[in-house]
């Protein structure tokens, strides 16, 4: 049994593999689902407070890129070009570092994750400082008020997508 705290502190336990108690409604992401296809779900990332910080997992039990079917790649293709124009759209922000992430335990997933200002080195680049920009959101803004903003942003985001 394995335990994950979501960004309001609340503990959620499940077996090995947290895309499938989300997919399974055993766990949910602050914000809930934000979007899904045949293929895969949208949402918020589970423990870090960053506005737009999305999450596209796949919901079959698939841990790699290249396990992935020809229709799930297309959708996957489809879904990350929709997620970021929505973020645009919304202004929530205009630049995104889109991560492969590949678990042994868990499900493909793709990670969107907006560029803002505290994550940057002196070069303008956040590659060599996800952690310390990770760490950054986790002290600072797990506030009340941001989650406040995050769950605002979410709505907006799923409206949009549900749009487009």
């Amino acid at each position: 049994m394995r335990t994950i705290v979501d960004l309001e502190g609340k503990e959620w336990r499940y077996d090995d593999c947290l895309s499938c108690a989300i997919n399974s409604g055993k766990v949910k992401p602050f914000g809930g689902i934000i979007y899904e296809t045949a293929n895969f779900v949208v949402t918020q990332d589970f423990s870090r407070p960053i506005i737009g910080f999305l999450v596209i997992s796949a919901k079959r039990h698939v841990v790699t890129y290249d396990n992935l079917t020809e229709e799930e790649r297309a959708d996957l293709a489809e879904l990350a070009y929709k997620t970021q124009t929505v973020l645009k759209n919304l202004k929530i922000c205009d630049y995104f570092n889109i991560y492969v992430a590949e678990y042994k335990e868990g499900h493909f997933h793709l990670q969107i994750l907006p560029r803002y200002k505290y994550m940057e080195d002196e070069h303008g680049t956040i590659i060599g400082n996800l952690n310390r920009g990770f760490k950054y959101a986790k002290d600072n803004l797990s506030l009340p008020e941001n989650l406040i903003k995050i769950n605002e942003a979410l709505q907006k985001i799923s409206q949009e997508m549900k749009r487009l």
